[in-house]
């Protein structure tokens, strides 16, 4: 996994997700782009689940299945 960013540098996208901390606690989050900032992954409600972190690092690789397709 990578190294802890600052946020100014993350991607501003929808999707995928990013991995954020705001001082308090990791977690996944989007950025929305209707004037809510950075929402957390699980808050249906962007207004209240908004968080304001300060620095991100993108999600992993998923694991192997070790199975060729």
């Amino acid at each position: 996994m990578g190294e802890w960013q600052d946020i100014a540098s993350a991607p501003h996208l929808v999707s995928p997700s990013i991995i954020v901390w705001d001082g308090d606690r990791v977690c996944t989050a989007w950025w929305s782009s209707s004037d809510y900032g950075w929402v957390p992954d699980d808050q249906p409600d962007h207004i209240s689940g908004v968080v304001n972190p300060t620095h991100w690092m993108p999600l992993p690789s998923p694991p192997s299945t070790g199975e060729t397709p």
